[in-house]
């Protein structure tokens, strides 16, 4: 008969563990939002996300990747040095597919701020559209004409203008292009996808061959 009684004790017992338990996940929820019940398994899932993070971080580091290419004055036509540089970033693309590119462009101070915007859009494009012929998606292509508004040395001496006129390209993980509009606002300019060749500059949307006339 003892035995009979302890059994209900035991559930009453669980049932109270259980509700403390989940009381505690409504404290969490308060202050963090919906959380479920147990919490081991949402910590368990953000270290998994850092650590894949950190990995993808680290084997990026150690790929073949050139960072810049650099254009003549007024010119946004690639020289056969620079055209180098971009197919060793394009083999690595193509072996990677995981991985994406934002594609800067830049210019001196020469000329008006209307003619180096759209200058820097085609320094943008003629490297997009290597990568692009190459066999690069667009849509794994993230593009941003500054123009002017960005000299890495100033713009003083001419060595300072040779630095400036160049398109940056920068690689990119998995998880850095899920929402485009978060990278530019990461980055702090304005960023557009590639996918049917439309480009920004620091105001609005552009289709890029209008950019070219």
């Amino acid at each position: 008969m003892a035995a009979i009684k302890t059994i209900p004790l035991l559930v009453m017992m669980l049932l109270i563990a259980m509700i403390t338990g989940c009381a505690s996940n409504q404290d969490l929820m308060a202050e963090y939002g919906p959380l479920s019940c147990p919490v081991e398994t949402v910590v368990v899932e953000s270290e998994v996300a850092v650590e894949r993070d950190a990995y993808f971080r680290y084997n990026m580091d150690k790929l073949d990747w050139r960072q810049s290419v650099y254009f003549a004055s007024g010119q946004s036509r690639l020289r056969g040095p620079d055209e180098t540089q971009v197919a060793v970033n394009i083999k690595t693309l193509n072996r990677y597919p995981i991985f994406n590119v934002l594609i800067k462009g830049f210019t001196d101070s020469v000329g008006s701020t209307e003619f180096n915007a759209k200058l820097s859009m085609r320094r943008v494009l003629s490297v997009s559209e290597l990568l692009k012929e190459k066999g690069i998606q667009g849509g794994r292509i993230y593009i941003s004409a500054l123009g002017e508004q960005a000299p890495l040395n100033g713009d003083l001496t001419a060595a300072d203008r040779a630095v400036n006129r160049r398109v940056d390209m920068v690689l990119l993980g998995p998880n850095e292009t899920d929402d485009f509009e978060t990278l530019a606002e990461f980055l702090g300019e304005t960023v557009t996808p590639d996918v049917n060749a439309t480009s920004v500059g620091s105001t609005s949307a552009t289709p890029a061959d209008n950019q070219l006339q």
